[in-house]
């Protein structure tokens, strides 16, 4: 359900569409959805398969864990949108 939910919205969002679309208020709300879901506990319970090369063992601490990625690196040029 999580990874529908997360393609789901990045489509919403046209953020998957090309890497240079991405724009601030898209990675807020990505970002918002995103603690919200970990925050309510609304994710997979165990391990499941992302797509054909990747497996999620531990939703919550993958979910945690992009987030503070997301979030350290926010200000490097590298990260911010081309907006």
């Amino acid at each position: 359900m999580l990874c529908r939910d997360f393609l789901y919205l990045c489509r919403k969002l046209n953020i998957m569409a090309e890497e240079q679309k991405y724009d601030h208020d898209s990675i807020n709300e990505l970002l918002s959805w995103a603690k919200e879901t970990l925050n309510n506990k609304r994710y997979p319970v165990g391990e499941f398969q992302l797509d054909k090369c990747a497996k999620i063992l531990d939703c919550e601490k993958y979910l945690d864990s992009m987030i503070l990625v997301i979030g350290k690196n926010w200000g490097e040029p590298y990260v911010l949108p081309d907006s």
